[in-house]
């Protein structure tokens, strides 16, 4: 809906009557509020006083700010009217990652056009604050928030803190813990590192303890090194984290330190390794011993080597709660464990999803018998190569097991998701795209025996 719309249901045909006016501004304001909250607001176009206190409240209350100069137009505007600093509510700060390849240097001076000082003030005026999502921002503008401590800033509706960067600065007192323990309200946090470095600043020591992000529920941390973490215990920082998500970008992920410290109350826990590949383990990756601390969990996701298949089994079966279960790229859920688990001694009883992303085998398109085909057979078979990608299986892993745990599955009423149900039938698929390749091929004079050739091996 737009803003002629409105003023369209809001006028008569004929002349304006000053005392019958439009029906739609007799309307009770939180009626008035869901009407204007359906309206597009990316130019503010007063409608009349009475709606335009609901128009400048929609267009305020979520703001997303892409460009430095953006940003710095919304500094001088909240600085200009406290009023507008009091509608944001949400506010999504995504800017360019300094590592892209075709960012320029007058690209990373653009966050001299906002000063600390500016974002501070910015900041410190947003009182209504509850979403706070920033990508890829300045570190100097994200230390006004995480590491100031002379004026540390308060927003006490604050729910959910978003935030990716290249490092994070400050020193190693905990002062990022004192200040995001302003915000009593927070429940969610993520924090995502881009470089070879551990989302959390390292603290060796604390001269004072430090205070419990008490209201804490979700904790999100993405980075490289999260087993070389030094600091106090995160059961400690955040003892009442039940959805904790952690994300190595190390291959193969070392998560034993900083579990051996989590919350025992989890309800959710996931290991993830987007880099993972098939290589040896290293210290800290395996979690048998480390994964019994758990014993309410609701949702379980492995990643590459943290579990030893004829260990995981009982662990499992004792999670009275669990109702889903995943495993990462290039973990082993071998076939005995998954028929174990599906139909074995250890059936889990009440297991609803079964997420299975060890495998994937990557279909292509089908060619289309009417669309142009390749000058040549070379090119025919690059492009071919190219979209087809066959399912490497770990080892214990194979398609025929795979197939009876989802039959398993079907028959226990689990719902099995993930790249590797792709993987089941790749080898067929692939067979009949490459022969009606072919025959199209054919059709148009190409060089079958010389694609054939080439393509046989797969």
């Amino acid at each position: 809906m737009d803003n002629q719309i409105v003023i369209s249901s809001s006028s008569s045909s004929g002349p304006v009557d000053p005392d019958k006016p439009s029906p739609l501004l007799s309307l009770p304001d939180e009626l008035l509020d869901i009407i204007c909250g359906k309206v597009h607001v990316a130019k503010l176009s007063p409608i009349c006083r009475r709606l335009y206190p609901f128009q400048q409240k929609r267009l305020y209350e979520r703001i997303t700010i892409r460009s430095y100069p953006a940003l710095a137009s919304l500094c001088a505007t909240v600085h200009n009217s406290d009023f507008i600093g009091t509608l944001v509510i949400s506010l999504q700060l995504g800017f360019v990652s300094w590592a892209a390849p075709n960012m320029t240097a007058t690209d990373g001076r653009l966050c001299q056009t906002v000063s600390s000082d500016e974002f501070y003030d910015l900041i410190r005026r947003l009182s209504s604050l509850r979403t706070f999502t920033v990508k890829d921002i300045d570190t100097d503008l994200l230390d006004v928030f995480l590491w100031n401590t002379e004026a540390p800033l308060d927003l006490p509706r604050l729910d959910r803190l978003s935030f990716s960067t290249e490092r994070v600065g400050g020193l190693d007192q905990g002062d990022w813990v004192r200040n995001l323990a302003r915000s009593p309200r927070l429940t969610s946090l993520e924090i995502k590192l881009h470089a070879q470095n551990s989302p959390l600043p390292s603290m060796p020591s604390m001269p004072s303890p430090l205070p419990q992000l008490a209201s804490l529920r979700v904790l999100e941390l993405a980075g490289a090194d999260l087993g070389g973490w030094v600091g106090p215990a995160l059961a400690v920082i955040a003892p009442h984290v039940v959805d904790l998500r952690v994300r190595e970008h190390r291959a193969p992920p070392a998560y034993e330190r900083i579990l051996r410290q989590a919350p025992t109350g989890l309800r959710r826990l996931t290991l993830c390794s987007p880099l993972a590949n098939v290589s040896a383990a290293r210290p800290g990756v395996l979690l048998d011993q480390v994964l019994p601390r758990f014993g309410r969990l609701q949702h379980l996701t492995l990643s590459q080597h943290s579990f030893t298949p004829s260990h995981l089994a009982p662990y499992l079966a004792s999670l009275a709660s669990l109702r889903v279960l995943g495993f990462g790229w290039a973990s082993s859920p071998t076939d005995d464990l998954l028929l174990d688990l599906l139909k074995g001694p250890h059936r889990l009883q009440h297991l609803r999803g079964l997420e299975l992303n060890h495998v994937e085998g990557i279909r292509g398109p089908s060619i289309n018998e009417s669309a142009p085909v390749p000058l040549d057979a070379e090119t025919a078979v690059k492009q071919f190569e190219f979209a087809w990608s066959a399912p490497v299986w770990p080892v214990g892993c194979t398609e025929d097991g795979l197939e009876a745990a989802l039959a398993a599955a079907s028959d226990a009423g689990v719902e099995v998701t993930g790249s590797a149900v792709g993987a089941v039938g790749w080898d067929e698929a692939y067979q009949q795209e490459r022969h009606k390749r072919q025959r199209v091929w054919l059709r148009h004079g190409r060089d079958v025996i010389l694609i054939y050739q080439v393509t046989s091996g797969y």
